[in-house]
């Protein structure tokens, strides 16, 4: 069910997410992008939550040595997140942030702070509390909550 979570704990899986990016804890980091992913009724915020996910599925394979995957990831993770109308205002610090984690992905070092931009985790917080009556946007299959 879409939905189902509350704006605080919505913003609960965010800051657990984004702190888990900071601590090097990609498993689960990605675990709680996911849920939010899942929650989320309209397409465009999905978006947003799939493509944090994938990033951090994708630094989870690098750590594993499994380049050939972190990158597929990132590639796609990068594709969804620029596409996104709603990270418009934060497209620079978000490809900024999406390039430094790149670079070491690709050649196989070691990753840089992995924590999410300030900027980027701001609008993300915006997002979560626009949403605050899981009214969709139009992109949507579902219903209008009454």
């Amino acid at each position: 069910m879409r939905n189902s979570l509350t704006l605080e704990a919505r913003i609960q899986l965010l800051d657990a997410g984004a702190r888990l990016l900071s601590a090097g804890d990609f498993l689960r980091a990605h675990e709680s992008f996911e849920g939010l992913w899942r929650d989320a009724s309209r397409q465009s915020e999905r978006d947003i939550w799939q493509g944090l996910a994938q990033i951090a599925a994708a630094l989870v394979k690098h750590m594993e040595t499994e380049p050939t995957t972190a990158i597929t990831l990132l590639a796609k993770a990068e594709a969804r997140l620029m596409g996104t109308p709603l990270l418009r205002l934060s497209i620079p610090a978000l490809k900024a942030w999406v390039d430094a984690l790149a670079d070491p992905v690709t050649r196989g070092t070691n990753l840089p702070d992995a924590s999410l931009p300030g900027e980027v985790l701001a609008t993300l917080r915006s997002i979560l509390a626009a949403r605050g009556d899981g009214a969709p946007d139009g992109n949507s299959s579902s219903n209008p909550a009454p």
